[in-house]
């Protein structure tokens, strides 16, 4: 049907409100698709049983504020809480029970790729989240490792 290209989360909670969904018919509208419309997602695929499960946004009503204000956690820039910038989000898992992100993956600044190209950060060590910036704890991250069923929040 499509390919997901975004997805529209809540700051507060990280809660995943929406997938924003590029249809192969038709590249230039986009759609959107709540999570409750996914029967299951295997191997970086997001099964959903009709075609009529994705929306336009004036379908959306109860929506339309997070669709407006379109939190894009992937453009967010990542520092500690003593203010050392580690780099940008370039991916997300989730809970694919509850749609609630669980851990970020942050493309490290140029000068420390030396040790890393990846940061992992879980959910748990993630102090504030704002518009442009997410807040983590000091001494929180691992070197990413082989991840398995995480679908991409944004396609390549």
């Amino acid at each position: 049907m499509g390919t997901i290209t975004d997805i529209i989360a809540d700051m507060k909670n990280l809660h995943i409100n929406l997938f924003v969904v590029k249809k192969f018919d038709d590249l230039k509208q986009p759609y959107y698709l709540m999570p409750d419309d996914i029967r299951q997602i295997i191997t970086q695929r997001a099964i959903v049983d009709r075609e009529d499960k994705l929306s336009e946004a004036e379908e959306l009503i109860r929506l339309q504020k997070a669709i407006k204000q379109h939190f894009n956690l992937m453009s967010c820039s990542v520092q500690t809480v003593s203010g050392k910038k580690l780099g940008k989000v370039i991916d997300c898992s989730f809970d694919d029970s509850f749609f609630i992100v669980k851990k970020i993956y942050v493309s490290v600044r140029l000068w420390n790729k030396v040790f890393h190209d990846q940061l992992i950060i879980d959910r748990d060590d993630i102090v504030d989240v704002t518009a442009k910036r997410i807040t983590v704890r000091d001494g929180f991250a691992k070197n990413r490792q082989t991840i398995t069923n995480v679908l991409p929040a944004k396609a390549s």
